[in-house]
């Protein structure tokens, strides 16, 4: 996927072996077919965000601020766009990223702004001790923010809170893209 970015400037998920959720949804008539399918999309969609997560990481390690904000991205649409969460990846996300990461804060930021009280909470088992210190500390400076203005979903106002660029003061890698 790295060497797809540094030639295309695109983040490339298709071709690396996972199913696509076209493909695995089909009209079913069976609630045994529909579990199954429903299953699927679940592994497809962790699948895919292990790989954001990694790709992240690596872009953050090797100090590739663009790609680690275009796998952050990836990692918000395929979020929204599977319904799965990267809860199953906290452990790796709080042992792989610094404390003041951005997919900390995306992680933390998806508990708080998209979980309600009717979600049963079995992924707790699965976070860390730091992962729910900053669960809860972000669930109080949000009721805060919303208080205040109103914020909800901030990847929704601007997917740039969680980009490197911002810390830096340098322009993002869409606008870098656009000028070329």
């Amino acid at each position: 996927m790295y060497l797809q970015w540094l030639y295309l400037r695109k983040l490339v998920i298709d071709n690396i072996g996972l199913e696509h959720p076209e493909a695995i949804c089909q009209a079913t008539s069976s609630e045994e077919d529909q579990a199954e399918e429903a299953k699927a999309l679940k592994v497809q969609g962790e699948q895919e965000q292990k790989l954001l997560v990694d790709a992240y990481v690596l872009g953050d390690k090797v100090g590739d601020f663009d790609f680690a904000d275009a796998a952050i991205d990836a990692l918000i649409d395929s979020a929204e766009s599977t319904w799965f969460w990267p809860a199953t990846h906290s452990l790796a996300i709080y042992q792989r990223t610094s404390e003041s990461s951005a997919l900390r804060r995306f992680f933390t930021d998806l508990y708080v702004f998209v979980f309600d009280a009717g979600w049963n909470g079995t992924e707790v088992e699965e976070l860390s001790r730091d992962a729910l210190y900053d669960i809860t500390k972000r669930f109080l400076q949000a009721k805060m923010e919303r208080e205040l203005n109103g914020k909800y979903m901030p990847w929704k106002e601007n997917p740039c809170v969680y980009h490197h660029h911002v810390k830096t003061n340098q322009p993002c890698y869409k606008t870098k893209l656009n000028e070329k």
